[in-house]
């Protein structure tokens, strides 16, 4: 279906927005990803920056520490304290507070501790005495340097260590464990950078943003830090997201977008600090880093909608002004195209639209008027073509059907909408189909007028025709088509072919019927003379011998002639009133005791009455006659079938020899065999006198042709149906005659 102007129009629309929406598309994922790696690359030097501060944090707390280890007072008192010299621990607190801790503020306290873990001085005068549980193996072994120990929780405090061990002042030896506690709120004011006047430190009160954050995750992924969303974060919030995972598992730092602790998309960077299995992490919302799209967009739909409003006011102006007259235009030619010449168009203006309404309905008048004049042309040469009694057709130069008449679809079964376009090879057997289109090229190669013998399948069989086939051709004389009017003479030929028959039959049953009868007289006088002589040699009994056969060769020849008569229908007869039925059924009594023990007699006879008038001698003399070419037809077995049945004449097909039938009832006797068959050459010379298909010697010929002529003698039809293999029907119907 193709497109109307208004669906053209939206289209062109559509055509023209195309390239504009696209484009804003576009525009809109490079600036979301001009976005996302401009956010990720100054969060990778935010996580840089932060990691640095982290490392020089740590190794500040590792230098620290070691500097008190080295101390020579604190490792002097240390000894005596262990040693049981000193038994107190104040003067080396006050030491330790005055000297020690007010170095650096962000150690919380100073501890020192047997490897076993017992507190035995501390600036904090609660943990003195208790356990500090910490795995102190790494200052046992090494033996000389510090170590920064994983966030533990003493006193209800969340805090980290550094640890360094203490030897001996005297002999070296390896005394016990100082031990600086820092809380983790030291982290947070690292990375909130209270502490830091670094320049090029980026802090996340100079970022403007409000949903920046930098944190730090342990090893058992637990945040460290506070969280700038979540109260209590540090050591309780849980952060399994892709970046920790690749720090911890893969020791592999990483940026770019991903779900944070809280479920929310985010841009973030990462940084992996291996000594400690932390984790540090730069992040900000995805939503706030694509803000500016937000109002990108807004922008987009604000500039979209003013110009699809004013195209929608073109497009209303065009609507009312172009295509509502254009439709008018279009309904009114759809209904001159089926034949609504009346239809016109009204003129609303004075401009190109009203001129062109004008000439429309001028055009729409004249095209009436010539349509009407050219309807009546058409209807008189289509009542002409289809009341003919011939089939007319017209061609194409390539065989292609443009018309055909009424007769035509009426024989073969056709439409115009299902003939149009289609040739010959499309509606009939290929050898019909080829012989059409032959005569049909001679006809266009010689331009001029031929006719031709030709025949068609049409439901009741093969039809023969005469076509005269003529060119259509145009002004200077090429052809453009091809006209046909083909005559049926079907039934013409097949009078003649009866006619022919009938005379051939009649010809040779005179011939046949005077013979017999001049044969027959000269048999008589044979035969008396041969009894005379058997009489006269009962004495001699090679001449009596010689007589006797002379006798039993005159009673073939007999035969013989009785059977000419009887195909010429010269032999006396002895009509009777006789049951159909009883003759039928008479004769099957006999025929199965004579027909042999391989071949069944099946009957089935009619419950109605079948008066016939008919010499039963020689009706019965028929059928023995077919049962005779049955047995021999089925050497190896099978079945004969006989029937009978009333039926009408008009369901009586005639013989090849009968032009007209009797009206009325006729009683059908049916004669089936399961033999061999008759080939289809074969079937119109069975009737034939002197037509046999045996051996010489096996057979006379005159079988049917006495059970042709016997039930011509009886006013009757004959007529068989054969298939090869499959057997043998003879049908034989008789009037009905009423007692």
């Amino acid at each position: 279906m193709k497109p109307s102007l208004f669906q053209k129009i939206l289209l062109a629309i559509v055509v023209i927005l195309l390239p504009i929406i696209v484009s804003f598309i576009y525009i809109y994922h490079h600036d979301k990803q001009y976005l996302i790696d401009n956010i990720q690359k100054e969060l990778t030097v935010i996580a840089n920056a932060y990691e640095g501060q982290i490392y020089q944090f740590l190794e500040m707390s590792r230098g620290r520490v070691n500097d008190f280890a080295s101390d020579g007072i604190i490792r002097n008192h240390f000894q005596d304290i262990i040693e049981g010299r000193e038994s107190g621990d104040k003067f080396l607190v006050d030491y330790l507070i005055k000297h020690k801790k007010s170095i650096d503020k962000s150690i919380h306290s100073i501890s020192l501790m047997t490897f076993d873990g017992r507190i035995l001085v501390s600036t904090d005068r609660s943990r003195i005495g208790k356990y500090f549980e910490i795995d102190a193996s790494p200052a046992r072994a090494d033996g000389r340097y510090p170590f920064v120990g994983s966030e533990v929780r003493f006193s209800g405090m969340e805090q980290i260590v550094s640890l360094a061990p203490v030897f001996s002042i005297r002999d070296d030896k390896p005394l016990g464990i100082i031990v600086n506690h820092i809380f983790l709120t030291e982290l947070n004011n690292l990375l909130s950078g209270k502490y830091t006047k670094t320049p090029g430190i980026v802090r996340s009160e100079d970022t403007k943003r409000n949903t920046f954050e930098v944190y730090l995750v342990n090893r058992n992924r637990l945040m460290i830090t506070e969280s700038k969303f979540v109260k209590d974060s540090v050591l309780r919030q849980e952060v399994n997201t892709a970046p920790v995972n690749a720090c911890l598992g893969e020791d592999r730092v990483m940026s770019g977008l991903y779900p944070d602790y809280r479920g929310i998309e985010v841009a973030g960077a990462s940084m992996c600090i291996p000594s400690m299995k932390w984790t540090l992490l730069a992040e900000i919302d995805a939503g706030e880093v694509l803000a500016p799209l937000a109002v990108m967009r807004r922008n987009a739909v604000i500039a979209s909608l003013g110009v699809i409003g004013l195209i929608i006011l073109f497009f209303v102006f065009l609507f009312r002004s172009v295509i509502v007259p254009l439709k008018k235009f279009s309904g009114a030619a759809e209904g001159i195209a089926s034949g609504n010449y009346e239809i016109t168009v009204p003129v609303q203006s004075n401009d190109e639209i009203g001129r062109l309404a004008g000439l429309f309905n001028k055009m729409g008048q004249e095209i009436g008027h010539r349509t009407n004049l050219l309807r009546n042309s058409e209807e008189r040469l289509r009542a002409i073509i289809d009341n003919s009694p011939s089939v007319i057709y017209l061609k194409d130069t390539d065989g292609k059907y443009l018309l055909v008449n009424r007769r035509f679809k009426e024989l073969f079964r056709v439409s115009n909408q299902e003939i149009t376009g289609k040739t010959d090879f499309d509606l009939f057997p290929k050898e019909f189909a080829e012989t059409f289109r032959e005569n049909d090229i001679k006809v266009l190669r010689s331009n001029t007028h031929i006719e031709f013998d030709e025949k068609a399948l049409q439901d009741d069989g093969i039809h023969d025709y005469i076509s005269v086939k003529f060119p259509v051709a145009n002004i200077a004389g090429v052809p453009l088509a091809l006209c046909g009017i083909s005559t049926d003479i079907t039934e013409l030929k097949s009078l003649e072919n009866q006619l022919r028959l009938s005379q051939k039959m009649e010809a040779v049953g005179q011939l046949a019927g005077g013979v017999a009868h001049d044969f027959n007289n000269i048999l008589t006088g044979i035969t008396g003379y041969a009894a005379l002589l058997s009489m006269k040699t009962e004495t001699e009994p090679v001449l009596k011998g010689y007589a006797t056969h002379i006798v039993s060769l005159a009673e073939k020849a007999a035969k013989l002639t009785q059977g000419l008569l009887a195909f010429s229908r010269k032999q006396i007869m002895n009509p009777g009133i006789h049951d159909l039925n009883e003759i039928a059924n008479r004769f099957i009594q006999i025929l199965s005791g004579i027909i042999g023990g391989k071949i069944a007699v099946v009957s089935h006879l009619s419950d109605d009455d079948l008066p016939v008038m008919a010499d039963s001698s020689l009706i019965e003399q028929v059928l023995m006659n077919l049962a005779t070419n049955s047995k021999d037809a089925m050497a190896g077995g099978g079945t004969i079938t006989i029937e009978t049945r009333l039926i009408s004449s008009v369901n009586i097909p005639l013989d090849k020899t009968k032009k007209t039938r009797a009206a009325g009832n006729y009683a059908l006797i049916r004669f089936t065999d399961t033999g061999m068959g008759i080939p289809g050459e074969l079937i119109d010379k069975i009737f034939d006198p002197f037509f046999t298909t045996r051996e010489v010697g096996k057979g006379t010929g005159l079988g049917l042709s006495m059970v042709h002529g016997i039930i011509e003698q009886h006013d009757g039809i004959i007529t068989v149906e054969s298939e090869v293999s499959r057997g043998t029907t003879f049908n034989i119907y008789l009037p009905i005659r009423e007692a």
